[in-house]
């Protein structure tokens, strides 16, 4: 019953992303851009502090650094590639919808 509702509303409603147009379009992809080069310095820092972190744990024989080290490479690393294939993803996501 709900799904039919949802798709009762929704069907009278379409969604074409497009800036090109509209206003503050270049803006909006400056602050994307700048948003995602911040947000990859991050993951790069996370990256240095986590192979730090293992440096430490070999140097000292500390198990849960070496752990927090490995935690922080791997999530550094998705990280970096979730952000960029962002922009792949929701035009994969859209395309699936039968939006694209």
């Amino acid at each position: 019953m709900t799904a039919m509702l949802v798709h009762i509303v929704a069907a009278g409603f379409t969604v074409t992303p497009d800036a090109h147009g509209g206003p503050g379009g270049g803006a909006l992809q400056t602050l994307i851009d700048y948003t995602a080069f911040i947000l990859l310095g991050g993951c790069v820092l996370a990256i240095v502090v986590g192979g730090g972190s293992l440096g430490f744990a070999a140097w000292s024989g500390n198990y849960h650094a070496g752990d927090f080290g490995k935690r922080a490479i791997a999530g550094g690393f998705m990280g970096a590639v979730i952000i960029l294939l962002a922009a792949g993803l929701v035009h994969f996501a859209g395309v699936l919808a039968g939006k694209g």
